[in-house]
């Protein structure tokens, strides 16, 4: 008797857990999202190639002011992707997983200013010097999405590197009563193409963000790219993306109907 006593109530607690976890996990009823998305992004870099660019501005000249600063890159993003959310009910509608594809940009701006009197002479030089690096990608990543109402998001992104570009421009102008024939001013200004050899053609990434949905067909996210170094060789060069962006669902299908 004690026996049957002992067999049933492990019997009655396995059910109850088990029904307990079906109701919490709910039922495997996949459903797939095709998305686009667009927003704005600022490229930040960072490593020994944004370094070496700062190690301008610690440069002192006497009877000069200097000033410099590396600034991030803004640009506008979009993109597709296709997302399957597990369940429509229970723990599986929290959890989905999502491809996608966007361009994506990294890099950064360089500014720098200089300028100096000339203490004997009633002459100013002044220089400012502009200089852009743009590295274009397309961004294949795999993220997987907890929440409804309020999500995060975590995944790597396979990054497909397309060009590299450097623009250069330089400003200079001398002014004052002693000055050539009371001034000047020149502007030069180049726009070169890098080498893709020096640069990796795949870099992988990592993006981490968070976000709301608005709606059925409306979501809002906040994302991270996180870049891995870029340069083939030497000259580490690596960059983070925060992107805003709006979600507008296409439609919507169950793989089971």
């Amino acid at each position: 008797m004690r026996q049957k006593l002992i067999l049933c109530g492990a019997m009655t607690l396995f059910i109850l857990k088990h029904s307990t976890a079906q109701t919490s996990l709910g039922t495997f009823d996949p459903e797939i999202k095709a998305e686009v998305f667009m927003g704005g992004s600022a490229s930040f870099s960072s490593g020994k190639f944004i370094k070496d660019h700062k190690a301008f501005h610690e440069i002192n000249y006497a009877d000069a002011d200097i000033s410099g600063k590396v600034k991030p890159i803004i640009f506008f993003d979009a993109g597709v992707q296709g997302r399957m959310v597990a369940g429509q009910e229970g723990l599986l509608s929290q959890l989905s997983v999502s491809i996608g594809m966007f361009y994506s940009k990294s890099g950064f701006n360089h500014v720098y200013s200089y300028s100096s009197d000339n203490t004997s002479l009633d002459i100013t030089n002044k220089m400012d010097y502009a200089e852009k690096y743009v590295l274009h990608h397309i961004s294949v990543p795999i993220l997987i999405r907890y929440g409804k109402k309020w999500f995060v998001e975590a995944g790597p992104s396979i990054d497909h590197f397309i060009s590299a570009s450097r623009k250069q421009k330089l400003t200079r102008k001398t002014s004052g009563s002693d000055a050539f024939d009371g001034g000047f001013s020149t502007t030069e200004e180049d726009k070169q193409k890098l080498d893709k050899g020096m640069f990796k053609e795949h870099p992988v990434g990592f993006i981490l963000g968070l976000g709301t949905t608005v709606n059925d067909r409306f979501s809002v996210r906040l994302t991270n790219h996180l870049f891995s170094k870029a340069f083939e060789k030497g000259n580490n060069f690596s960059s983070y993306n925060a992107q805003l962006e709006i979600m507008f669902n296409i439609f919507k299908t169950k793989i089971n109907d």
